[in-house]
This record gives structure tokens, C-alpha cells and sequence, in this order.
């Protein structure tokens, strides 16, 4: 399946470069058959989408909004109830596939901490690689200390 511009550029080849099928075919890129096809054809018809099939999910749909209306169930949840109680035997991706266009979005939960001045202080220690004293090597060590309200920073580094 060609394009629209693609379609037009077979019929401008043919049509003021005076090309035959083979030439078109070779200078865009396209099978013989193809060039032949569209040559043939008086105007660009698109291809036709296929009609869109019924799921098996289809008579479901109603009772599952209720059901996540209701109670927070999860996909594997609504399955369980579904094959037990309605007898469906559909699959499972399909179900998944139907509860993420329904289900609202998560949003990212987090919880934002407030602190008072001097209230707390968080502390790191850590090790980060190798430093010669002397005659010896040794791990660099450091600590770190933040204040959470100013976010001031002391760091100490440990040979």
C-alpha cells in the first residue's frame, strides 16, 4: 500500500517523465507489481479499515464500571468474579487492556514534609574509592549532613 504523495509522484513520472513501469520502479523504490497496480488505477483509493469486531468483553462492560464504581478490585480480581459469577471466557488481556482506558490515571503519591528551623538534620555516611597515605592505600570515607529546613549542607571527608 502506497501513499497519497507516493501515488502521485508513479502517475508524474509516467505522465510528464514519460517513464515506463520498470524506470518508476526503480527510481522510487517500489516492486514492478506495485507501479502496475497504481497505473492502472484512474484515482487514490485508500485502504478500506476492516469493521470493528465485537469482543467478547462487549456485555460485560456495564457491570465492571459498576463493580469499580463500588470497590477499587484489580484486573485479576474482576477476572476471578467474572469466570465465576457471568461465566466469561474471554481472555484476560483483553480485560486489562479494557480497565486501563477506564480506570483513572494513578498520579505519583508522595508526601511533602514540612520541617521547622533546626527540627531536623539528615545524615549519610559512605565510602567512595581509594586514597594513598603514606605508603598505604586507603578507602576515602565522608560524612554528610543536611539541615531539612535551609537545606545547608556540611560534608567532612575521612581518610
Amino acid at each position: 500500500m502506497i501513499d497519497f504523495e507516493t501515488y502521485h509522484e508513479v502517475r508524474r513520472c509516467r505522465d510528464q517523465l514519460r517513464l515506463n513501469a520498470v524506470q518508476i520502479a526503480a527510481k522510487l523504490g517500489l516492486d514492478i507489481k506495485t507501479v502496475r497496480k497504481w497505473l492502472a488505477k484512474k484515482r487514490y483509493e485508500p485502504r478500506s479499515r476492516p469493521a470493528r469486531r465485537a469482543s467478547k468483553l462487549d456485555p460485560y462492560k456495564p457491570t465492571i464500571l459498576a463493580w469499580l464504581e463500588k470497590y477499587p478490585y484489580s484486573g485479576v480480581q474482576i477476572l476471578q468474579r467474572l469466570r465465576a459469577d457471568h461465566g466469561y471466557t474471554g481472555g484476560k488481556s483483553v480485560l486489562h487492556d479494557y480497565l486501563r482506558t477506564v480506570r483513572p490515571v494513578r498520579h505519583e503519591g508522595f508526601l511533602k514534609l514540612a520541617f521547622e528551623p533546626g527540627d531536623c538534620l539528615q545524615v549519610d555516611w559512605g565510602t567512595h574509592g581509594l586514597i594513598k597515605v603514606g605508603e598505604t592505600v586507603r578507602k576515602l570515607h565522608y560524612f554528610a549532613a543536611v539541615l531539612c529546613y535551609s537545606r545547608l549542607l556540611y560534608a567532612l571527608v575521612l581518610p
